[in-house]
């Protein structure tokens, strides 16, 4: 199964955000990166998108690390996440 992260925070707590960042729990060895992507701009801050594919049946041990991640991050004012299942999409043919 894949899922999808996606946090933002306002441009100025990018400091406090990192720092907590590198406090964060190991990546268990059921869950793996696909893709980290970032965007930012001045007026709307920092926003990012981390796509993870878990192994099968590890969907709990999943869900419970996250939480544990993102539960570090509710002290900072402006911070939001929200975390999706996603499914790979075939590539178009032409016909």
């Amino acid at each position: 199964m894949n899922f999808m992260v996606r946090t933002s925070y306002p441009y100025l707590k990018f400091n406090e955000v990192n720092e907590l960042h590198n406090k964060t729990e190991a990546r268990p060895h059921s869950v793996h990166t696909q893709g980290v992507f970032i965007r930012t701009d001045m007026n709307h801050g920092w926003e990012s998108y981390a796509i993870y594919e878990v192994d099968e049946g590890k969907d709990t041990e999943f869900t419970q690390w996250i939480n544990n991640i993102l539960s570090l991050f509710r002290g900072i004012e402006g911070f939001s996440a929200q975390v999706d299942i996603v499914f790979k999409a075939a590539r178009p043919t032409r016909g």
